[in-house]
C-alpha cells in the first residue's frame, strides 16, 4: 500500500508520474499520516512512503517510527535521493531500519 506524504518536491524529474500534482499545496499533517498508516496496517504488512518527495516532509522520521511501532514487515520509500547526501540524515534513516 502506498501513502503519499506530500505533493511537494525538490527536483524536476522529466519522468515524474505526479508532475501534474506538484503545483498543488499539500497539507498532510502528522496526525493524518499516522491515522492513514494505521488503516493501511489493518490490511497490509507492507507500506510505501511516497510523494512528491517524502524526504522533504519534516515528519518523515516520526512517520517511519510509527511504521516500525506498527510492525510493518516492509517499509519502502520512493525518493529521488537528494536528501540522502546529508550523511547524518541518511544515518538516521538507516538506524530506523
Amino acid at each position: 500500500m502506498d501513502i503519499t506524504l506530500t505533493l511537494a518536491c525538490n527536483n524536476d524529474c522529466v519522468f515524474c508520474p505526479r508532475k501534474e500534482f506538484l503545483g498543488m499545496v499539500s497539507c498532510h499533517s502528522f496526525a493524518a499520516a499516522k491515522r492513514n498508516i494505521g488503516q493501511i496496517r489493518k490490511t497490509s504488512s507492507h507500506i510505501v512512503l511516497s510523494g512528491g518527495e517524502p524526504t522533504i516532509s519534516l515528519e518523515i522520521l516520526k512517520i517511519i517510527r510509527v511504521c516500525r511501532k506498527l510492525n510493518f514487515e516492509h517499509i519502502e520509500m520512493i525518493t529521488n535521493g537528494r536528501a540522502l547526501a546529508d550523511i547524518s540524515f541518511a544515518d538516521r534513516l538507516v538506524a530506523l531500519g
